[in-house]
Parts: structure tokens; C-alpha cells; sequence
């Protein structure tokens, strides 16, 4: 893991918070390049990727997980969307880094994957398109 993130710390957030924590979009790319099993999931909508766009990882030869985090009126949410991210069979132990617009969708995402037993979901504070965001920081993207 890249160095702002000890194995220590993200317990205590894990007990303390719910989930491994909040990074800043540089600090995900940082995490994406140093460490080989990292994954970024973008938790928008089919139609934000579409109009806006999405992270752009061929340079690092990774690809970007696609799971809608859907608000549901019958507060089934979470169990729908763990169910989903888990079709993408990825080892628990992963670290995750979740991404939406700004990062509340992303951080209700980091929520549930804890919950369901993910031990490494960090939510990626600015999302997309939120200030200080995957776009104004000029990381790279794509339609």
C-alpha cells in the first residue's frame, strides 16, 4: 500500500468510521500506480459516464470496475449493491478505492463493501467532478 496508508490505521477507521477512510483523488492515483492489486470502482450511473465521462487507467494497464450505488426507497440498497460488486470476484483483501460525482454515493459504496466483509474500501473525498475532483485535477479521463 502507498505509504499514507498503514495497515494500522485503516483498522482503527474500519472500527471508528465504517470503512478504510477518505483519500483525495491524488492520493488514489498515487495508490493506483504503487500497488499492483489496488481497483478503482466508479459508482455513478451509466448516464455520468456517458455525458461526463470516466478515470482513464490504460497507462496503468488496470481496468476501471463499473457498480451503480442506487438510493432505493426500501433501504435495500447496500445488500443490492455488495451483491453486484461481488459478480466482480475480487479477493477481500483488495484495496478499493470507490468513486462517484463527489463522494457521497462513494462513501455509502465503502459502507456497504466493509459491511460485507471488504477490509480495505477507501472512499475518494472530491469523487469526479466534485471540487478538487478526479477532473480538476487534471487526472486522466475519457468518454
Amino acid at each position: 500500500m502507498a505509504e499514507f496508508l498503514k495497515a494500522e490505521q485503516i483498522a482503527n477507521n474500519n472500527r471508528q468510521f465504517g470503512y478504510a477512510g477518505d483519500v483525495s483523488v491524488e492520493d488514489a492515483w498515487g495508490l493506483l500506480q504503487a500497488n499492483p492489486s489496488a481497483a478503482i470502482v466508479d459508482v455513478r450511473t451509466p448516464q455520468e459516464w456517458e455525458q461526463v465521462g470516466v478515470p482513464d487507467l490504460a497507462s496503468l494497464d488496470k481496468p476501471l470496475h463499473r457498480v451503480t450505488w442506487r438510493m432505493l426507497p426500501d433501504g435495500s440498497s447496500a445488500a443490492r449493491f455488495a451483491e453486484a460488486f461481488g459478480e466482480l470476484e475480487l479477493p477481500k483483501d483488495t484495496p478499493l478505492l470507490l468513486l462517484c460525482k463527489a463522494g457521497g454515493r462513494s462513501q455509502a459504496a465503502a459502507l456497504a463493501l466493509t459491511a460485507a466483509g471488504y477490509s480495505c474500501c477507501l472512499n475518494v473525498a472530491g469523487g469526479f467532478e466534485g471540487q478538487n475532483g478526479w477532473l480538476s485535477c487534471q487526472l486522466p479521463s475519457c468518454r
